[in-house]
């Protein structure tokens, strides 16, 4: 199988088999359009302009969705893949499965995950915590050093 190289564009491939029904050789062909002779040779072989159907299903999302869908991911970690592909659709109108996300997201590097809760604490328990911390600084060094290494 051949390498992949850069796409000729049509305009310079109709201007190849033009020069070729002109009479001239594939040589003075790839001079004219800057073209190496055995490219010549191809598109004269291949006789059409037209590009070819590319095998494989095109990408659901194209790159500018993908950097949205990336950027949403790391602005809002505790957002399910539901909740980012719903917001996909509402930005961008295309709707794409929550799996389709998490593939994604997670071939990025970017690993589903939720934040910590913070437990509650009630107005009684930070005055007792605010009485305990101005107690404990009041203490001597020898005591607080007790304390912290037991």
């Amino acid at each position: 199988m051949a390498p992949k190289s850069r796409k000729i564009p049509v305009s310079v491939r109709q201007e190849v088999l033009i020069l070729h029904r002109a009479g001239n050789s594939n040589r003075e062909i790839g001079n004219k359009v800057n073209l190496s002779f055995s490219t010549v040779r191809y598109i004269i072989e291949r006789g059409t302009t037209e590009n070819k159907q590319r095998t494989g299903r095109p990408r659901a999302l194209n790159e500018r969705e993908r950097r949205k869908v990336v950027k949403d991911a790391l602005r809002k970690p505790t957002h399910s893949a539901q909740k980012l592909a719903h917001d996909l659709a509402s930005c961008s109108g295309k709707t794409v499965t929550p799996q389709t996300i998490r593939n994604f997201v997670h071939n990025k590097g970017i690993r589903g995950r939720r934040a910590l809760k913070k437990p509650y604490i009630s107005e009684v328990n930070r005055k007792k915590h605010l009485e305990f911390a101005k107690e404990f600084v009041k203490k001597p060094v020898e005591f607080r050093e007790k304390i912290i290494f037991f």
